[in-house]
């Protein structure tokens, strides 16, 4: 009996814990610029920080984590 095996079979490491690089990536880079908004506006100005803040690692997790057509 012959069986099929698929050849070309896509697999990231996961280097950070259960994150490949590319999904750690697209988190911490959000998050650290996040973080040097803080530095920079969120003494001051904490609404504008934490809207900012929100939609950089909102967009960053789901970048990360939500596949389009794959």
């Amino acid at each position: 009996m012959l069986f099929r095996v698929p050849k070309f079979i896509e697999y990231e490491t996961k280097l950070i814990g259960p994150l490949t690089v590319r999904q750690g990536l697209f988190i911490i880079i959000p998050s650290g610029v996040a973080f040097l908004i803080y530095l920079a506006i969120g003494k001051t100005n904490f609404p504008l920080f934490f809207l900012s803040a929100i939609f950089l690692v909102g967009g960053g997790i789901a970048f990360a984590f939500i596949r389009i057509e794959g």
